[in-house]
């Protein structure tokens, strides 16, 4: 069994903690430059002193011939101060690691390879803190003569511990920041995200009830307020979407109904064969098999219905004049009586070359079943719209918005084959690829319908008209 996921903290929560960290780290640089700046003057004025005093007491010394033995003690004038007491404190370093204070010092600053190696050179300079028992002290390191060097110390213990202070009180401060922060990122984050609760709520409702006719408070401009606009938008496609797909199942529902009987009465008949004459068999047969074809035919209409709304997979040029040019010859095929005529102009489209042959098909099946016997259907493509003309009864002006309605059949039309789902499939293959359908009728009889799609390059000015006659013709 997998591990569950771990629980993740809530926006407002991690909005709150990522507010407080930012803060933490913006008080921590901070805290972080006003420390190293406060240590480095407040040293810095220990280390001007340092070097204020050792340019004095080297000044003396130069003008003092005495040359200081190990055991001599330096001038009182010099120093009287004790390592540890307030002041500074000074002593000789000798490049053999003897040195000479004052009289009064009982504790001595240690040697170091750094300092004895300028004590060598007499001369240079260096800056070092030690610690020298319990004591913490700033010393300066200057060469004096070739083996000598002058050493010059002060006490900075109380300094380091203002310091220590100083840090503590920076370190307080950057969490006293940090909790702030966190608080007020999380009230800013509660306040900001009231609208998002809201809209969260909503749309938990319309999940667990399934009422899509609820919609959310349109509540500003900014873009929550878009959010919520494209939340009702959506809701409003989902319960179109529903509406009609219950209106499809409950239209087919209707359709399916009649062959269903008329084939379940006819295998009804069937399986009475041995009562039944030789002819009526036969004719039953044949009401079997052109039920059957009308089924697969509705069947098939529907299956195409159902890709409302899906997008075409891999489009591709396609050449409609030569599309329209093999529909015409098929639809001559199967309607002998009529005939097909066509004046097609180069135009090509972007798009599905079998959704389009069905469209296109529809249409001419379309003429081709309202043409009387003799009547002729013309078919022109100019820059990609295709008209279709025909010499039927026409189409009433009350049924001209609804041809184009899934199961849709006008009066005049239900004594004829057919289930009312040929032109809505041409509108739906047009939506598809962008371009649209209208119908209209023509004076003294006939219909016409138009198929307009977006062409993906300038039609050429080459036309090519074939007439087809039926076969029966000649």
């Amino acid at each position: 069994m997998p591990d569950p996921q771990p629980r993740r903290l809530a926006l407002g929560a991690r909005l709150a903690l990522a507010t407080a960290l930012g803060m933490a780290l913006v008080a921590a640089a901070m805290g972080a430059l006003a420390y190293v700046t406060v240590r480095h003057q407040v040293l810095g004025s220990v280390d001007a002193t340092l070097r204020q005093q050792s340019a004095g007491a080297m000044a003396r010394l130069a003008s003092n011939d005495q040359d200081h033995e190990l055991d001599d003690a330096l001038p009182p004038e010099l120093t009287t101060t004790r390592l540890g007491q307030p002041g500074t404190f000074l002593q000789l370093l000798y490049s053999s690691g003897g040195v000479v204070a004052g009289a009064t010092v009982t504790r001595t600053i240690p040697p170091s390879p750094a300092t004895l190696a300028i004590a060598r050179a007499g001369s240079g300079a260096q800056l070092a803190t030690l610690r020298v028992d319990d004591q913490l002290i700033r010393v300066l390191t200057t060469g004096l003569r070739p083996g000598q060097a002058l050493q010059v110390a002060a006490t900075i213990t109380s300094t380091e511990e203002n310091l220590d202070r100083v840090r503590t009180l920076l370190a307080l401060g950057i969490l006293a920041a940090m909790a702030l922060a966190g608080l007020l990122g999380w009230l800013v984050a509660r306040t900001a995200l009231r609208p998002v609760r809201r809209l969260t709520r909503a749309a938990e409702t319309v999940a667990a009830t399934q009422d899509l006719t609820l919609r959310i408070d349109e509540v500003g401009t900014d873009e929550l307020g878009r959010l919520a606009v494209s939340m009702n938008a959506m809701i409003a496609a989902l319960d179109e979407s529903l509406g009609a797909q219950r209106q499809l199942v409950a239209d087919a529902s209707h359709e399916l109904r009649t062959p269903l009987t008329s084939l379940r009465m006819d295998i009804e008949l069937l399986a009475r064969g041995d009562r039944l004459p030789a002819d009526e068999r036969d004719q039953v047969l044949a009401d079997v098999v052109a039920g059957t074809v009308e089924m697969s035919r509705l069947v098939d209409d529907l299956m195409e219905l159902a890709r409302d709304g899906m997008p075409i997979e891999d489009p591709e040029p396609v050449a409609l004049d030569d599309l329209v040019a093999a529909e015409v010859t098929r639809a001559s095929r199967h309607w002998r009586e009529v005939t097909f005529t066509s004046d097609l102009d180069d135009s090509a489209a972007l798009g599905s070359p079998s959704r389009l042959s069905r469209a296109v098909g529809n249409l001419l099946d379309n003429a081709g079943k309202f043409s009387p016997p003799g009547g002729e259907v013309t078919a022109r493509l100019r820059a990609g719209e295709l008209v279709i003309t025909d010499q039927g009864p026409g189409i009433p002006a009350e049924d001209l918005t609804h041809v184009f309605d899934r199961f849709y059949r006008s009066t005049q039309a239900r004594s004829r084959p057919g289930s009312g789902l040929g032109l809505a499939i041409v509108r739906q293959v047009a939506e598809e690829h962008g371009g649209d359908v209208s119908a209209s009728g023509l004076p003294g009889g006939g219909a016409e319908l138009r198929l307009r799609l977006p062409v993906i390059t300038p039609h050429v000015q080459r036309r090519r008209r074939a007439v087809i006659h039926n076969r029966s013709a000649g």
